[in-house]
């Protein structure tokens, strides 16, 4: 199964501040989330749903591998992606453009 970005919306493709772009991300999966457990159990829209939310999870932890240097701060994120009603980690503990780990 092929799937390309064109899934995304626009606003997810944009380049945006890392901080900027795990909260998008976070926040656009919530939304799927939502959407998922609303959707008909072995309907056809419920297994779109999944693969939007498949895309949108490996795109964040590309983001989270690449930029977040530290493993505590990057659990947090992961949590935070998984359960709506945290906050986002605070800390700005985020690697500089061009630096990986």
């Amino acid at each position: 199964m092929a799937r390309g970005w064109e899934k995304l919306p626009a606003e997810l493709l944009q380049p945006l501040p890392r901080r900027e772009e795990l909260e998008s991300l976070a926040r656009h999966y919530h939304r799927l989330l939502d959407e998922h457990a609303r959707a008909a159990a072995l309907g056809s829209t419920r297994r779109r749903i999944e693969e939007r939310m498949s895309d949108v999870l490996h795109r964040f932890e590309r983001v989270l591998v690449e930029w977040v240097p530290d493993e505590e701060l990057g659990r947090a994120w992961f949590e935070y992606l998984q359960d709506p009603s945290l906050e986002p980690p605070e800390g700005q503990r985020l690697a500089a453009r061009g630096v990986r780990r």
